[in-house]
C-alpha cells in the first residue's frame, strides 16, 4: 500500500491527489504499467515502454502526457539553468535538490541519456499535444507514440 501511495505522489507531483488520479493509475492489467512507461522512458529502456503502452492505450493519453512532462521537468530545468540558479529553480518547481529525490535522479538519467536538446524538442512537443487533445484537434495515442519514439530512438 505503501509503494502505491508513493506512486500516487509521484504521479500527482505535489497536488492533491483525486480519485481520477487514482482511475488513471488502475488497471487490470499491467497495474505497474504507467511507472514502468515512465521509468522505461526516463531509462531509454524500449522493451519497458512499449510492453507498458499496450496497457495503457485503453486509457485517455492526457494523464500520461501530464505524468512524463511532470517527471521530465526537472531535466528541462536543468537544460535551461545553470550553477545555483539550477537548484533555486528546481525548488520554485518544488524539488528540493538537497534531498534525495527519485524523479530527480530520473530527470538526470533522462537528460543524460537523450541530451537537452532533445528533452526541451520532447516538451515541447508535449505541450502541444496537450494544447491539442484539449481541442477539436487532438491526435490521440498516435501523435503521442511518435513522440515518444522519436524521443527514445534519436540519440
Amino acid at each position: 500500500l505503501r509503494s502505491e501511495l508513493l506512486k500516487l505522489g509521484l504521479y500527482a507531483d505535489g497536488r492533491e491527489i483525486t480519485a481520477d488520479d487514482v482511475r488513471s493509475l488502475s488497471f487490470d492489467e499491467g497495474g505497474r504499467a504507467m511507472m514502468t512507461f515512465i521509468d522505461g522512458l526516463c531509462a531509454n529502456n524500449a522493451p519497458d515502454v512499449a510492453r507498458a503502452i499496450t496497457h495503457l492505450r485503453d486509457e485517455p493519453v492526457l494523464p500520461l502526457i501530464a505524468a512524463i512532462t511532470n517527471r521530465l521537468r526537472p531535466a528541462l530545468i536543468i537544460s535551461c539553468f545553470q550553477g545555483n540558479d539550477t537548484n533555486e529553480a528546481l525548488k520554485a518547481t518544488g524539488f528540493d535538490p538537497a534531498k534525495k529525490n527519485y524523479a530527480i535522479n530520473k530527470a538526470r538519467s533522462a537528460l543524460k541519456i537523450y541530451g537537452a536538446e532533445r528533452i526541451k524538442i520532447f516538451m515541447a512537443q508535449s505541450a502541444r499535444l496537450s494544447f491539442l487533445e484539449k481541442t477539436s484537434r487532438a491526435e490521440g495515442w498516435q501523435g503521442f507514440e511518435v513522440i515518444i519514439w522519436e524521443l527514445m530512438t534519436k540519440i
